[in-house]
């Protein structure tokens, strides 16, 4: 038996929700998606548990990265699984990384990145 994968996909961009999500459900694999902070926040705590992925944007509703506090808050609840930061801007990956994500990745490499590391874990 197959075990089905869940990503949590925190992302601002309806467009590369609704193409990660597409990609991802071809595979078998489930996506939770959260737009704004608070989305984040709520899935984070309701369900991270069942999450094998975590994709998260650098800046959501902003110009400016604003999602490294909930980068921390995913490995305070000790979240060892990868946590992608996902932008198109490397300054704003490295954000990202120094707040504890494990992985960065361009926007039109991420699907490909989660099937990678997906088969890792």
């Amino acid at each position: 038996m197959q075990v089905i994968k869940t990503v949590l996909l925190i992302e601002e961009l309806a467009l590369s929700i609704q193409i990660i999500t597409e990609c991802l459900n071809e595979a078998n694999i489930n996506v939770l998606s959260a737009q704004t902070l608070v989305e984040a926040t709520r899935l984070i705590e309701t369900s991270l548990e069942i999450c094998d992925l975590v994709v998260i944007c650098a800046c959501l509703k902003s110009n400016s990265p604003n999602t490294q506090h909930l980068v921390r808050h995913i490995i305070a609840k000790d979240f060892n699984k990868p946590i992608i930061a996902n932008t198109a801007i490397p300054e704003d990956a490295r954000i990202l990384i120094e707040a504890g994500a494990t992985h960065e990745s361009t926007r039109g490499d991420v699907i490909d990145f989660i099937f990678t590391l997906l088969d890792r874990v």
